[in-house]
């Protein structure tokens, strides 16, 4: 689908959350550890790393939003119900109908057939307010966010050109579950419009919940939500606030209340029924809408501090419960009323996208009565990114692709010639670039390919999935009770530099298609041991597997502050590991310096790590059912001097603007991009340094021995230009030296190299104090590609301890320096 497709199946802008994170597609609630670690360092995601143990406030994406996703395997399709027409204009049909009614927790299958000369379309959902089963714009409500498809994109369940179908079904939490509902579906294209009505009646049975609300309110939902599944059932109050909702079956479940619509003003239901248990007809289950008691306030501006006006602000609680909303003015400015408790703030990205990144999401916690800030710079997307989706080598639309770096994130979807266009922020290249991969795969497919690192302007970044004909499949559970776990993520891989993984579903089950060959399998959980298995043979099958993880004891815990050294001045996002036999965890300091970290009893090893400052070691902290306080103070790196100059062109002393510019030294490194004047600046500590510079076009350029001596040192730099085709040519395989896979890892960890021409090479292991470890190699080698395998030992053969460990690097014209995490 296009990309406001995918944007429906996670919509916000109506969207109240009822269910844990259980209720989102598999792959979109899972990414293998190394990836989470990533993301942790962009804090992205970071409310989805919770303790699962413990029973959450039940969330829920939007009822009434139209969830197409090729998750689901395709029926067969229904263009036999449709009557025969003409397609001089767009036709949509609901079951083969203009007009038609089906009963709460049914699926039901939209046909569009688009007018002649057209092959897209978007479809919009809108509610009918009145009744009357006519689309009435003036009087109905639209949800905003619109389903975009294109003909024999991946989600069209029909081949025949001209037409597309696809199925919504109840178990995705779509529109089914809601009773007394009456929906339009409006489907535009470039020839017309055509309106379908859909009324969902209330399931009607010997079980049910009943209540009034207050301030009486008419199109409020009430979501009675079984404990152990995931459909939710819900109705939508009468005018006089009153509802019943009726379930199919004797059981527990939660009742509680919401406002998608917005009808309120921003109030809260004061309740939420817990442990429901309905077995005949239940009364009395009544709700107050309350106003909010705490605000959030702040400014939303682009990278030159020019407001974004009438933006959308979006706020939803961690424990669950109702998403709030407001926009900004015209200078910026937001107020947004909330309850007590811990947040996620975020922007609607459907307005940010294209033009801006999407600035990452705020988590905070405001207390009763206060007023927290938060203010988001979005930055200007002044380039792109390109390439094409192949599935089984044939060019695929509708496939999800998503990009994001420390500067925030976008996505898009691959147009009906497969091809893709990512808008990025080129500022982003001088932060580590850019991080792409496809986020939803089509159900029985894998990929080959995730992109690191890759900077704005980059074309042909393509993807490449395949139809699996065989795999893994099983379930996980939890050890302790034999039950079922809800989350969690499998990964797979053969030689730990292609990774392949997948979440689990509600029951625990799991599928993830795979290439033939031989398998090193993991299994993972949030607050459980990792459990692996090796050697797995898959050949045209899917071999089936059960996990039983172990749950992680929280017997104590580590906590305290971190401050500079010298001043005693709180340091906020310094990243805390601790790490023992088997297990580690980690937290970022808030901005009073402060972190904790629940663990299980054991002997830790503990890094402390932010940039700007030297990392800290500890060796050994004992955690035995008890709290402990263990406060730091990290010495900072005192920038007394600077290494400054330009980049020109041999010959001709023209400026090179966008070269890579590489300053390093035994203790520190640092990188930046010359500006369209040729022109470089670093700040640097005291130390002996060398310089890299390099382009594409050009020849590499190294010079060592800078010395930095509480001085400014000017170093002008000539870049001889690569005439000839061979140069030209042998200038496509670059120096790189990639990030070690798996990351963290236990037993050994793969790093792998390129050379883009004989050189020696050197590549050492360093723990966080500084201190040599290992050397891997130290060699001439050929051009080209080179993977080597550390097995977590020092150069005695003794295993190392858990911790943060450096490796570097070296060859004649080229350094480079990366982070690992050792879990023993």
């Amino acid at each position: 689908m296009k990309k406001a497709k995918a944007t429906i199946a996670i919509m916000l802008i109506l969207m109240v959350t009822l269910l844990m994170a259980t209720f989102l597609f598999a792959e979109q609630k899972v990414l293998i550890k190394e990836e989470i670690v990533k993301l942790k360092e962009f804090e992205v995601f970071r409310s989805s790393y919770e303790n699962t143990q413990s029973l959450k406030f039940p969330t829920m994406k939007n009822p009434f939003q139209l969830n197409v996703s090729s998750s689901h395997p395709k029926p067969d399709y229904v263009k036999s119900q449709i009557p025969s027409h003409s397609r001089d204009e767009i036709e949509i049909f609901i079951d083969g109908e203009e007009s038609t009614t089906m009963t709460q927790g049914d699926d039901f299958v939209i046909t569009v057939y688009f007018s002649d000369g057209s092959s897209d379309a978007i479809i919009q959902n809108w509610i009918d307010m009145n009744g009357n089963g006519t689309w009435e714009e003036d009087v109905d409500f639209n949800i905003e966010d619109e389903t975009e498809i294109a003909d024999n994109d991946i989600d069209d369940e029909d081949p025949t050109d001209g037409v597309y179908q696809f199925t919504v079904y109840a178990e995705d939490d779509g529109p089914n579950n809601v009773g007394n509902i009456g929906l339009l579906l409006v489907a535009i294209d470039s020839g017309g419009t055509d309106v379908a009505y859909l009324f969902i009646e209330a399931l009607i049975s010997d079980y049910s919940v009943s209540g009034d609300i207050t301030p009486a309110i008419a199109n409020l939902i009430v979501g009675v939500i079984p404990v152990d599944e995931d459909v939710p059932w819900m109705v939508m109050t009468d005018d006089t606030g009153h509802y019943q909702n009726y379930v199919p079956e004797v059981g527990t479940y939660i009742v509680m209340t919401f406002d998608p619509l917005g009808l309120t003003g921003g109030m809260f239901p004061d309740i939420v029924y817990f442990d429901v248990y309905i077995d005949g007809h239940l009364t009395g289950y009544d709700f107050e809408y309350i106003a909010p008691t705490s605000f959030f306030e702040g400014t939303v501006l682009d990278e030159n501090d020019d407001p974004l006006a009438y933006t959308e602000i979006r706020a939803n609680p961690e424990e669950g419960g109702m998403q709030v909303w407001t926009e900004t003015d015209e200078d910026g400015n937001y107020t947004l009323g909330v309850m007590e408790g811990f947040w996620d703030v975020s922007l609607n990205n459907d307005e940010i996208i294209p033009d801006y990144l999407v600035p990452h999401e705020v988590e905070l916690f405001v207390a009763e009565g206060e007023t927290e800030t938060v203010d988001f710079i979005a930055f200007t997307t002044d380039a792109t990114i390109t390439g094409t989706v192949y599935l089984d080598d044939i060019p695929v639309s509708g496939v999800q692709i998503s990009c994001w770096s420390p500067l925030g994130w976008t996505e898009t979807e691959s147009e009906l010639d497969g091809n893709y266009t990512l808008f990025v922020a080129s500022e982003a290249d001088q932060l580590e670039g850019y991080h792409i991969e496809i986020w939803d795969l089509p159900l029985g497919t894998y990929v080959d390919e995730q992109y690191h690192n890759i900077n704005s302007g980059s074309t042909n970044i393509d993807f490449h999935l395949h139809t699996a004909t065989g795999g893994i499949e099983g379930y996980l559970y939890d050890s302790a009770t034999e039950e079922p776990l809800n989350e969690g993520w499998i990964s797979a891989t053969q030689d730990f530099e292609i990774w392949f993984n997948t979440g689990v579903w509600e029951d625990g089950y799991f599928n993830l298609p795979l290439p033939n060959g031989t398998y090193f399998i993991y299994a993972n959980s949030d607050d459980y041991y990792q459990e692996e298995i090796s050697d797995v043979v898959v050949q045209d099958e899917f071999v089936y597997l059960e996990f039983y993880l172990d749950p992680v004891s929280f017997d104590g815990a580590l906590w305290g502050y971190v401050y500079e050294e010298g001043t005693e001045i709180p340091i906020e996002d310094a990243e805390v590991w601790a790490n023992t036999e088997g297990y580690w965890n980690n937290a970022f300091t808030d901005e009073s310096g402060f972190y904790y970290i629940d663990l299980p009893n054991g002997n830790y090893w503990v890094d402390v790590w932010r940039e700007g400052y030297f990392g800290y070691h500890l060796e050994e902290i004992v955690i035995n059912n008890d709290e402990i306080q263990q406060d730091f103070y990290l010495t900072p790196m005192i920038f007394n001097g600077s290494l400054s100059g330009y980049v020109y062109e041999e010959g001709t002393s023209d400026p090179i603007e966008e070269v890579d510019i590489w300053v390093s030294s035994d203790i520190f490194w640092t990188g930046t991009f010359t500006d369209p004047d040729g022109f470089y600046e670093v700040d640097l500590i005291n130390g002996i340094y060398w310089l890299d510079a390099w382009k594409e076009g050009y020849e590499p350029f190294h010079i060592e021995g800078i010395e930095i001596n509480d001085d400014d040192v000017i170093q002008n730099i000539f870049l001889t230009p690569l005439n000839s085709v061979d140069d030209n040519e042998g200038l496509s395989i670059q120096n790189e030296l990639h990030q070690n896979s798996p990351n963290p890892f236990r037993e050994y960890t793969s790093i792998s190299f390129v050379l883009k021409e004989k050189d020696d090479v050197r590549i050492d292991i360093y723990n966080v104090k500084g201190q040599l470890v290992r050397t891997l190699i130290d060699e001439e080698k050929d051009k080209g590609f080179y993977n080597l395998i550390w097995n977590g030992k020092d150069s005695n053969d003794h295993s190392v301890s858990s911790g943060i460990y450096l490796y570097k690097m070296k060859t004649g014209k080229f350094a480079d320096l990366k982070k690992m995490i050792v879990l023993q």
